[in-house]
């Protein structure tokens, strides 16, 4: 399936939280169950029905007819993905390796690293962003 990135600009201020028994907390990103409901109202809104929604309904054999992620945070031109899990296991105990370890969000570059195992170190690490 083809991969589609799409930047999205909100018109105002965006709150999306969760809820339950002390889960109460503001989210910094928009989960894809979210994000699915608004680009179906949206849709359904301007088009009366959403050109995807028969894709969905019928869906063709081997292939899901649609890939939704989160909608993760960005700075400019640069992208974050989160923390992949289990962390920066090759990252020693340094300062480099205290900052990974308390980052929630890591620059496109940085997580495809980790997820190879690798860490920048050196020359890259100007051209890498941390958010904590």
């Amino acid at each position: 399936m083809p991969e589609r990135v799409f930047r999205l600009v909100p018109k105002g201020a965006v709150h999306v939280g969760t809820w339950g028994i002390g889960r109460e907390e503001v989210l910094d990103y928009i989960p894809s169950d979210t994000l699915f409901s608004a680009l179906l109202v949206q849709s359904l809104r301007s088009q009366g029905e959403p050109a995807f929604l028969p894709g969905l309904t019928t869906p063709s054999a081997g292939e899901p007819p649609l890939l939704l992620s989160s909608a993760f945070p960005y700075a400019g031109p640069v992208r974050f993905c989160p923390q992949p899990a289990g962390g920066p296991a090759a990252v020693s105990d340094d300062e480099l390796g205290k900052a990974f370890r308390k980052a929630r969000w890591v620059s496109e570059g940085i997580f495809h690293a980790l997820r190879q195992g690798r860490v920048p170190k050196g020359e890259s690490d100007a051209r890498v962003n941390l958010v904590q």
